[in-house]
């Protein structure tokens, strides 16, 4: 028998609809259009976003008007997955704690300390590392430099640029839509103004700055999506 969703949740999916049209239409402003998109052969563009009342936008370079629809449908409650009630979790769970460590990744008894690089300073180590699949890279403590730009920088972040090193104390982030040096002369300029505290008070910094951000495996994919022009929002271990 399917669970019936109450009107309560019919009428949030509905806002919540709402809400993300809402967002798109705040940052679709400029977009990015792959290669191969429009045609086979055809070249990567930027094409600017003029958005109507009646929720429809137009491209420009005659690529057309479109209309977004957002749509949010409430779903069943998913029955709880865990290791009350699944078999194969509550026999994993007794191995650990058995032998101390994932039986897959450790002999009975083997201590991993020689091999562990999610280091504590508590030996051996602590999960997830003895618990973590069978190869290093994929620990999700690791971590990674990885070659980046002040635009994609996020609050909590640690920074190096050639040999030093800074940690992202507070950031702002400002879009706007215009280039207004000349006031009599304005023009169009899609960018961002950003400033950070890296340690000796808030200071503008130009959004194109090489910087190499040390990530673990969620920021990395933050980071990955944040270049790819999608907006995930991050939250650093330290804020929550």
């Amino acid at each position: 028998m399917s669970e019936e969703i109450s009107n309560e949740r019919k009428q949030l999916a509905g806002y919540l609809g709402y809400y993300a049209e809402g967002v798109v239409m705040e940052w679709m402003r400029m977009i990015e259009v792959d290669e191969d998109v429009l045609s086979p052969g055809s070249g990567a563009l930027r094409a600017r976003v003029d958005w109507s009342p009646d929720d429809t936008f137009t491209l420009d370079k005659g690529l057309g008007r479109f209309r977004l629809i957002v749509k949010v449908e409430p779903l069943p409650a998913l029955p709880p997955i865990g290791p009350e009630n699944d078999p194969a979790q509550i026999w994993e769970q007794k191995r650990i704690t058995e032998y101390g460590y994932c039986i897959e990744c450790c002999e009975p008894n083997e201590d991993p300390s020689p091999w562990c690089d999610c280091r504590s300073d508590e030996p051996p180590c602590k999960p997830p590392c003895r618990q973590r699949a069978h190869t290093i890279e994929n620990c999700p403590s690791r971590t990674e430099w990885v070659a980046s730009i002040f635009l994609h920088i996020e609050k909590g972040d640690v920074l190096r640029i050639g040999q030093e090193e800074a940690t992202v104390l507070e950031l702002s982030k400002l879009n706007w839509h215009a280039d207004n040096s000349n006031r009599y002369h304005p023009r169009a300029w899609e960018h961002v103004e950003l400033r950070a505290d890296l340690g000796f008070g808030m200071s503008p910094f130009p959004t194109s700055t090489a910087v190499e951000i040390l990530c673990t495996s969620e920021r990395k994919a933050q980071l990955i999506m944040s270049e790819a022009g999608l907006k995930p929002r991050y939250v650093n271990a330290e804020d929550e």
